[in-house]
């Protein structure tokens, strides 16, 4: 898993929107403080409880929370760097002869490509991909597989 980040939550409604969830817990437990004054049907579970008072009471002094941020990913960078190998090995593309296509890496990059064509269908370089990756564990699913593979309908266009 990637390394988390820390972000600090001012208390002030600014992280995401005012939804972060270590301000909402604060403010639940308070609320059901005061609400278990009047009427104890409502509860909590004691860490959540013990957490969430601890969160108010730093909230009020101004110190703010410390949020944990994770990066997730469904699949591992390098299934997916050897999916996109054999996908773009010369058995299964090939260049076209003209024009070439100019894609938006991020706001500020963007790269001139080649245009490429796919030597054979889908289905079956997706069979070849299947017997090239000899366990579930080192492939990619065939949905993915499938959108990577699908045809751009701005090929060589501007």
């Amino acid at each position: 898993m990637p390394p988390k980040t820390k972000s600090k939550c001012s208390g002030d409604g600014s992280c995401k929107r005012g939804r972060c969830n270590d301000c909402g817990r604060a403010i639940l437990v308070k609320g059901l403080d005061r609400l278990n004054a009047e009427d104890e049907s409502f509860s909590m579970g004691g860490y959540a409880k013990q957490k969430g008072r601890d969160e108010f009471s730093r909230l009020e002094e101004g110190e703010g929370l410390e949020q944990n941020r994770y990066s997730r990913a469904k699949v591992d960078d390098n299934v997916v760097q050897k999916a996109v190998d054999y996908v773009t090995s010369k058995k299964n593309i090939a260049p076209l002869s003209w024009g070439s296509k100019s894609t938006k890496l991020d706001a500020n990059e963007t790269v001139e490509l080649p245009c490429l064509t796919r030597l054979e269908g889908r289905d079956q370089i997706w069979k070849g991909y299947c017997l090239h990756t000899n366990d579930d564990e080192t492939r990619i699913g065939r949905t993915l597989f499938y959108n990577m593979t699908q045809q751009s309908r701005r090929v060589g266009r501007e």
